[in-house]
């Protein structure tokens, strides 16, 4: 585990809280320490697509490269390419590399 990654309940609580209303850098802190620190992967995956859905470009990539793991699922797959197309237009250049490698859904 990660030990710079590690947060208090009461950390997690505040966080939450700024994440809900809005503060996109609490949302991804979340999505790294479930990510990283807890590996929760559905946790991880809320908060990303939390800061994505707020324009957060990291995390509109990190979700999309998240779900592009499970791209042999066709409706994760579709999701997975709106992400990647959605960092790459926001100027990730490397989600490009990402959307090849994905390639046409199933």
């Amino acid at each position: 585990m990660n030990q710079d990654l590690a947060l208090t309940k009461a950390d997690i609580s505040a966080l939450i809280a700024r994440a809900q209303a809005g503060d996109n850098k609490a949302a991804v802190k979340l999505a790294f320490y479930f990510d990283f620190y807890e590996r929760d992967y559905d946790s991880a995956t809320f908060w990303f697509k939390k800061a994505a859905r707020n324009g957060d470009v990291k995390s509109e990539y990190n979700l999309g490269v998240r779900l592009l793991m499970q791209s042999k699922d066709p409706e994760k797959c579709r999701e997975a390419t709106f992400w990647l197309k959605m960092a790459l237009a926001n100027g990730m250049s490397r989600a490009r590399r990402s959307l090849e490698e994905l390639g046409p859904c199933p």
